[in-house]
């Protein structure tokens, strides 16, 4: 008599499926770092373009009748 072995589906199974839900776990995270770094450069990124810089200029520097680069007004030399 021969003995036939079989062959335990149940673990291959188990293992599938958890490669699947560390898969999905794993991407999700990758998404939500790749996220966080995206944002993290755009709001950096938005502080040094010409146009904040512009609006900088006009609410800062124009109502204390300030052009940049210019000492106050008062002063002998001042820029006008």
């Amino acid at each position: 008599m021969q003995d036939q072995t079989t062959y335990n589906y149940k673990v291959v199974r188990q293992f599938a499926i958890m490669t699947v839900v560390w898969g999905i776990v794993g991407m999700t995270v990758g998404v939500l770092i790749a996220a966080q770094w995206w944002y993290g450069h755009n709001a950096v990124g938005f502080l040094l373009t010409a146009g904040f810089l512009g609006m900088m200029y006009y609410f800062v520097l124009e109502p204390a009748e300030r052009p940049a680069g210019c000492p106050k007004r008062e002063e002998p030399g001042g820029c006008g």
